[in-house]
């Protein structure tokens, strides 16, 4: 089975990134524009690796050094939910892809698995991103310990597992509710965003609440950001604290919660995969008949 989950992500990431039609189109006009979506993102992430430079410099120079690992895993963590919620239903849950697959000499268990393998690795590519230029600033400014780049690679690979199955349970629930509105892809794309504006809202709400306690006296900055963090994500807070103060407990248990997580939630999409298909997508349909002469 790991060779067929292997053939079908590498297939999902060529019909994802669309290679083959970049690579065999005869249309120069599509081929121009797959050049220039590909330009337009390489300009997005270059932004926020300045970013992330720009600000982990300015907080290595007031001394909050230390923080900066917990604040970058919680940005990733946050930027790989939202835009999960995205790809969800043509990704994860789409029934038509699913049929197609179905026909090819492979078992429905590969199938599901390589669609999670899918996500999981472009939403690496977001953690990658974020997490790099940030952490290597505080790696070559900080001079901290070995455990420091063992422990940061390590929270790495698991870091997209958790925000992804948020993603999948939140972005299944706006599809079925979506699916049986009638204009579904506006209903879909006007839920996922309200849901999109609920998470930025709630993070801001504990920042606030948090500054409004806390900012007294600047001597406690530090505390008070790792205080907010802790409340609004706690694994971040566990992976800060693992990879600054070395606590190998602490990472490991990360990675075993991570790793539980994922294993229960691939077990039900297994064993109920169809049914979920079936129920996200049901179509509504409402008309009003009338009996008229025969």
């Amino acid at each position: 089975m790991f060779k067929q989950i292997c053939q079908l992500t590498r297939l999902g990431l060529y019909s994802l990134f669309h290679i083959n039609e970049l690579r065999y189109t005869k249309d120069k006009k599509k081929k121009q524009r797959f050049i220039l979506m590909g330009i337009v993102w390489m300009i997005l992430a270059l932004i926020l690796i300045f970013y992330m430079a720009v600000l982990s410099f300015s907080y290595i120079r007031i001394g909050l050094g230390d923080v900066l690992p917990m604040y970058f895993y919680t940005a990733a963590s946050m930027i790989i939910l939202f835009f999960s919620l995205f790809k969800v239903g043509d990704t994860m849950f789409s029934i038509k892809s699913y049929e197609i697959q179905a026909s090819w000499p492979v078992s429905a268990a590969a199938i599901i698995v390589s669609r999670f393998v899918l996500m999981y690795m472009t939403n690496l590519l977001f953690s990658f991103v974020v997490m790099l230029p940030g952490m290597g600033i505080y790696g070559w400014v900080m001079r901290p310990a070995i455990s420091f780049y063992i422990y940061g690679v390590l929270g790495l690979l698991f870091l997209p597992i958790l925000p992804l199955c948020i993603a999948l349970i939140f972005g299944a629930v706006i599809q079925a509710i979506g699916a049986r509105m009638k204009h579904k892809g506006v209903g879909i794309a006007l839920l996922t965003l309200i849901f999109g504006i609920a998470l930025i809202g709630v993070s801001m709400f504990f920042s606030w609440n948090a500054e409004s306690m806390d900012m007294r006296q600047l001597e406690n900055m530090a505390l008070l950001v790792t205080d907010t963090l802790k409340k609004m994500y706690p694994p971040a807070w566990i992976y800060g604290r693992a990879v600054v103060k070395g606590e190998f407990s602490g990472m490991i248990g990360l990675c075993a919660v991570s790793a539980a997580i994922l294993a229960g939630f691939v077990f039900i999409l297994k064993k109920y995969f169809i049914d979920i298909c079936g129920l996200l997508n049901t179509a509504s349909a409402k008309n009003n008949y009338k009996l008229e002469s025969q």
